[in-house]
């Protein structure tokens, strides 16, 4: 009975600490994702009612970070980001997208409308994603370049 208690509180550490290992590579994995990219494109959505469900469309609204400075500004949005774990079912008001030369290699949603004062970016699996205050977002998105 003994080996039995101590082989399952074994198998439960083991699996705790694949647990957090897997967290914190999907936290690093982001934070190369934003700090490896030379461009970011931003592009709003627009949520419609189409004949199976709801459906995001672009609705025109293009902003674009790929000076240093735009770059530099986006990544200073984590500095005081709250991470978090599974988010369920958020808005997708818009869509980020990461990247490299001209190949795109990641993206992620951005809710702005579940909180008065926050947006959340989110992986779009909905594993993880980071809470940053939506005043640092507008003047991000005020600085960057609008293509209509």
């Amino acid at each position: 009975m003994k080996k039995h208690c101590l082989f399952s509180l074994f198998a439960l550490t083991i699996f705790v600490s694949c647990n957090e290992i897997s967290k914190k590579a999907e936290f690093y994995s982001h934070f190369y994702t934003i700090n490896s990219c030379t461009k970011i494109i931003i592009e709003q959505q627009k949520k419609i009612d189409a004949e199976f469900g709801e459906t995001f469309i672009a609705n025109g609204n293009l902003y674009e970070a790929k000076t240093t400075e735009q770059l530099k500004m986006f990544r200073n949005l984590y500095k005081n980001a709250e991470k978090t774990d599974y988010c369920c079912c958020p808005e997708e008001n818009y869509i980020i997208s990461f990247y490299s030369s001209k190949d795109q290699f990641d993206s992620y949603a951005v809710d702005t409308i579940e909180f008065k004062d926050k947006i959340r970016i989110y992986e779009r699996d909905f594993q993880y994603s980071f809470i940053i205050d939506k005043t640092l977002w507008n003047n991000f998105l005020n600085k960057t370049n609008i293509k209509q």
